[in-house]
């Protein structure tokens, strides 16, 4: 016998708590036919996926979609990508770079500091991202951006 659950979550909009619902989001796409295996292949070049990854990461936009608030869905649609001339993770690593520099010149920054660097530094197509993630915190780890990107 099997039985099905249904899963509350609420829209994500800007006063959502972006880490806390990205958890529940992803237990929701593991419990769905593991498409949360979709999230997994962002690091493969698109070109390289196979049709099964391509099914599951249409069908886990379109629930990562339906959870959306209308204002943060109409943003994510003006996307074609994540990525502009960079991904994510070499702008993490030239980032990186530079505070390691600043630290061997002995330039001290608190952790918060770091954090709030790293937003401002990225393109202007994260903007929602970054209103999201500084709206959603009273204080804000440089370890939090990370595990957010």
């Amino acid at each position: 016998m099997t039985t099905s659950m249904k899963f509350d979550l609420p829209l994500l909009n800007y006063d959502t708590r972006f880490s806390l619902w990205q958890v529940k989001m992803r237990g929701i796409l593991a419990q769905t036919h593991d498409y949360d295996e979709a999230l997994d292949s962002f690091g493969k070049r698109k070109a390289e996926w196979t049709p099964e990854e391509i099914r599951k990461d249409q069908k886990a936009l379109a629930l990562i979609q339906l959870h959306l608030h209308n204002d943060i869905l109409q943003e994510c649609l003006k996307e074609k990508t994540m990525k502009e001339e960079d991904s994510v993770m070499s702008h993490i690593a030239e980032f990186k770079k530079i505070v390691a520099d600043l630290v061997s010149m002995e330039v001290k920054y608190d952790d918060e500091d770091l954090g709030l660097l790293l937003l401002c530094s990225l393109p202007n197509s994260y903007a929602n991202f970054r209103d999201t993630i500084l709206l959603s915190r009273d204080e804000l780890t440089l370890k939090e951006v990370y595990e957010a990107l």
